[in-house]
């Protein structure tokens, strides 16, 4: 039987920040700010999964790709050079989608849907959110969660939790117990 920590579920204050975001009071500064904070707490809170599981491949695969996801962003931005829907520059791709999906699809590819499943939902909310306060089009925040999902595939794999065997006896009966946590 496979054991969910909830934990996983909301490290990095996640659902705090998905209650805060979806109080009807919510306005345009309070989603960019929420946008801000999913976007450096997603990458984050993968990082402290990998450091709380003393997961060094882990963090060495968050690290290439969210590096290599934010440089082929900010490159882009740098070429396309599109214009917001509030006439700012730099719109195409999104930069806070590019790092909510790297660092969703990295704590989803890394350590399963118990924890990836929020972290899609928040890194969703903070695409969407995006578009909400006319940062981007959506466009912009498609291409950027792509782009942080591509990363995170190319750079990612499954984490393996050690195996540990214990064995309990007592008069009249044994038994061989293997447990393994992720």
């Amino acid at each position: 039987m496979r054991h969910i920590d909830l934990r996983d579920c909301f490290s990095s204050g996640r659902a705090a920040v998905l209650v805060l975001a979806f109080s009807p009071a919510a306005s345009a500064a309070d989603l960019r700010t929420t946008s801000d904070l999913i976007a450096v707490g997603l990458p984050l809170g993968g990082a402290v999964m990998a450091w709380s599981r003393d997961d060094r491949e882990g963090e060495w695969q968050l690290a290439k790709g969210v590096t290599t996801a934010m440089a082929l962003t900010y490159g882009l931005k740098q070429i396309v050079d599109k214009e917001r829907p509030n006439g700012d520059s730099h719109s195409f791709p999104s930069g806070h989608a590019t790092a909510a999906f790297a660092g969703a699809g990295f704590i989803q590819q890394r350590y399963g849907w118990a924890a990836g499943a929020p972290a899609y939902a928040a890194a969703a909310f903070a695409a969407w959110s995006r578009v909400e306060t006319d940062d981007h089009f959506a466009i912009d925040v498609v291409a950027g969660g792509l782009i942080g999902l591509a990363a995170a595939g190319l750079f990612t794999t499954e984490y393996n939790a050690p195996v540990s065997a214990t064995l309990h006896y007592s008069p009249g009966a044994a038994q061989l117990l293997f447990s393994t946590s992720w």
